[in-house]
């Protein structure tokens, strides 16, 4: 995604210095109006967003984080309409005539997996994005480094620094998170212009961090707190969890029957339910959290669920071995 870097209320206030210039802004969504009309916001001020058919993808949800990139157009209905080849009628779109709109080439909706960041930070420097990980060492309350889930910190992450305590009780090593804020480089210069509320970067705890792209962030969302167990740990040493309540946070390698999953390396552990906690959403490549229970299956004693099949053969195939009957599941978002 390209174009000169502008925030919402910077387009608005300015409609005629940005008219018909490539922009990347960012917000949050406000309204689906359409398959062809959005509109973001930066939580005081609302920007319509339009597109030709498919520009704008499917699924978006109200205050997801978006960044967009577009022509900034000062909306006429009837003038967008035409050349956009799309229908506005009916929609509510009226208060936006003579603002500035932008006409989007691309969006990327929701955060971008840390990894990517890592991997190549120079793209995104100068931009404000949402970025999602997994917490692999927590520093302080107002620092943690985010990595992708399972990574070593060292080889793949990221420091997060943010300007007040924000790192809640919840969060610890293995949580997922989603920040919002934007790469810088850290060095003196940098922690100067950050201000006072990041002056404790310069000390010595971070002094491994210097010269390397960092994350600034005033945003911290917790997605799923630390995990109890992991799906490895329950499948090796099964007589210590039979019988606990565990919270797990893996991926769904197979859907194996409307009732049941299964999750973890080669898809060794099975995770049962009913249709409320596993919908059609609960499907292979999606990441979960689990909260459950653990029993040892035995299909002439199954789990009381309705529905569920324990002589189906890709469930029987887990007979003798530790399951997770569940009581709720979480799709990450994202995944």
């Amino acid at each position: 995604m390209s174009g000169s870097v502008a925030t919402v209320a910077e387009l608005l206030s300015d409609p005629s210095g940005h008219t018909g210039q490539t922009v990347l802004t960012h917000g949050y969504v406000d309204t689906v109006l359409s398959d062809n009309a959005v509109v973001i916001t930066d939580s005081s001020q609302q920007l319509l967003i339009l597109g030709v058919a498919g520009a704008i993808p499917k699924g978006l949800t109200v205050d997801e984080f978006v960044e967009v990139a577009g022509r900034v157009e000062l909306f006429d209905a009837q003038q967008a309409a035409s050349e956009l080849d799309i229908s506005l009628d009916g929609l509510d779109v009226a208060r936006f005539a003579g603002e500035s709109s932008l006409v989007v080439g691309a969006i990327r909706a929701g955060a971008v997996p840390v990894g990517e960041i890592v991997a190549d930070a120079a793209s995104f420097e100068g931009r404000t994005i949402a970025v999602g990980g997994e917490i692999s060492s927590v520093i302080d309350a107002r620092a943690f480094v985010m990595a992708p889930a399972g990574a070593e910190p060292a080889a793949s992450g990221m420091l997060v620094a943010t300007p007040f305590a924000a790192v809640p009780a919840q969060m610890a090593t293995q949580a997922r998170v989603q920040v919002v804020g934007r790469v810088v480089q850290l060095d003196s210069a940098t922690i100067a212009n950050l201000g006072e509320p990041f002056a404790f970067l310069a000390g010595p705890e971070f002094d491994q961090y210097k010269g390397k792209p960092v994350f600034v962030s005033d945003v911290v969302a917790v997605l799923a707190s630390a995990p109890t167990a992991t799906s490895q740990e329950i499948l090796s040493q099964p007589d210590t969890w039979e019988g606990k309540t565990v919270t797990v946070i893996d991926t769904v390698v197979a859907r194996l029957t409307d009732r049941a999953v299964s999750i973890g390396a080669d898809g060794g552990l099975m995770v049962v339910g009913g249709l409320d906690q596993l919908p059609a959403t609960v499907v292979p490549g999606v990441t979960i959290v689990v909260n459950g229970a653990v029993v040892r299956f035995d299909p002439s004693s199954p789990p009381d669920i309705a529905g569920f099949d324990p002589a189906h053969p890709a469930v029987a195939a887990f007979a003798g071995k530790p399951i997770i009957v569940v009581t709720s599941v979480q799709v990450l978002p994202g995944s």
